[in-house]
């Protein structure tokens, strides 16, 4: 906070002498000069944005280069033959591969609410409905394609903006809970750089997501408690997951409060299901279950499970690297990373950072007793995983290992999602 009155000191000055010296028509182009230097001289703002510009180059590059790439002949059909391929850049149409990439997977369900909305229909657990996906993200897009034209290329453009905003903020939190501005730079490098960190980039909530809970627990550490509540309400109805925001900053609440409670600070807080329970109105006017974003999961065969069972599962095969839509040594390693990640918190007594991250792995890890999918998607957006990664890195051969993993593994991952190989799709 010291640091941030100095610099609003250093600047307030300049601005008003310049504002007394120019008249009314130069006043819009002088304040533009202002806000440009008040973002260049922000650390956030420059840490933000070269994650986001160096993370964001790899996966396009990548992307561009493998829907580029065509095949001469048939796959192979024994081991030492030859696979002759073809990657030709002197037609990239980079609008309509695009659109195919943000489409995949659940890019689709979130696209297809945006254009039509949710299903009208009695509730239906034998086949896979949209009511299983929430409505914030869809929204947005149908409001950008409006002025667009185009859902798709909407989706991307808002998900890339959401992922830029939140990496600024990001850094941001990771000041105000204490941490130094070289650690908060490693953490916004690594969140950008996690292997799925794709899925930031394309017609999914990822990005929304992590803008909002890190914004959440950015406004409730500066005791911004309504900010907080509006802010959580909005991720409820973001992603399920958005619930343990609830709980996270009541027990942040009592540690900055110390017994002493303001009864309208506590209403604010309680806000954050708002956006659930609104969601869960309309899925209950529409099919007559209130719960049918979570009953529907049945069709995906997901259901209620020990949290241990699907890591059990892969201990007793863990040479099965990955099969259909699990990419299991990959999901398996960053649900045991997000877990210790979880108890470091607890143990530096970080009791609402680490309430939020237990929360947010145990959850979808008691949702299905058939595998670890998409558990690296649900991790990704854990921001205190990536302040603690940070911490653990202040040795420079750590930091090293960790930026040469990910970044590896995010060119792996963005080549076979951009292949459309279901292990990167999930």
């Amino acid at each position: 906070m010291k640091l941030e009155e100095q610099s609003t000191l250093t600047t307030e000055e300049p601005i008003t002498n310049e504002d007394s010296r120019v008249d009314e028509g130069v006043r819009p182009q002088s304040r533009l000069k202002v806000v440009l230097a008040r973002l260049s001289s922000d650390r956030s703002v420059r840490s933000g944005l070269f994650a986001f510009a160096l993370t964001r180059a790899i996966v396009f590059t990548i992307f561009i280069m493998a829907t580029q790439l065509s095949f001469y002949d048939n796959p192979p059909k024994q081991f030492g033959d030859l696979q002759n391929v073809r990657v030709s850049l002197e037609r990239v149409q980079f609008a309509r591969k695009m659109r195919d990439l943000v489409q995949r997977a659940d890019g689709n369900w979130y696209l297809g609410i945006a254009r039509d909305g949710y299903e009208n229909a009695p509730f239906d657990a034998t086949r896979e409905h949209n009511w299983a996906f929430f409505p914030v993200y869809p929204l947005m897009v149908r409001a950008a394609a409006l002025l667009s034209g185009d859902y798709a290329l909407s989706a991307m453009t808002l998900s890339n903006l959401f992922l830029l905003l939140a990496l600024v903020l990001l850094h941001k939190t990771a000041l105000v809970f204490g941490s130094d501005e070289k650690v908060a730079d490693r953490a916004v490098l690594y969140a950008a750089a996690f292997p799925t960190s794709y899925f930031f980039s394309v017609a999914q909530t990822e990005s929304l997501f992590l803008l909002l809970s890190v914004g959440c627990f950015y406004a409730a550490r500066r005791e911004r408690w309504l900010a907080a509540g509006l802010t959580g309400a909005i991720a409820s109805a973001t992603r399920a997951i958005g619930i343990l925001l609830l709980p996270a900053l009541i027990v942040l609440y009592l540690q900055r409060r110390r017994g002493k409670f303001r009864p309208w600070e506590v209403a604010c807080l309680l806000l954050i299901p708002t956006g659930l329970l609104l969601f869960m109105l309309h899925l209950y006017r529409l099919t007559g279950n209130a719960l049918a974003f979570k009953d529907v999961l049945v069709a995906w065969k997901r259901s209620g499970a020990f949290f241990l069972t699907p890591l059990y599962n892969f201990m007793m095969n863990p040479l099965l690297v990955g099969s259909y839509w699990d990419f299991g040594l990959l999901n398996f390693s960053a649900s045991i990373m997000a877990l210790a990640c979880g108890v470091v918190l607890a143990v530096r007594r970080e009791w609402a950072l680490s309430l939020y991250t237990l929360g947010c792995v145990l959850a979808p890890l008691s949702s299905s007793e058939i595998g670890l999918q998409s558990l690296t998607r649900y991790v990704m957006v854990v921001f205190p995983i990536f302040i603690v990664l940070a911490h653990f890195a202040r040795r420079a051969w750590v930091d090293q290992m960790i930026r040469a993993v990910f970044f590896v593994l995010l060119g792996l991952m963005s080549a076979m999602y951009a292949l459309n190989v279901s292990l990167a799709l999930s």
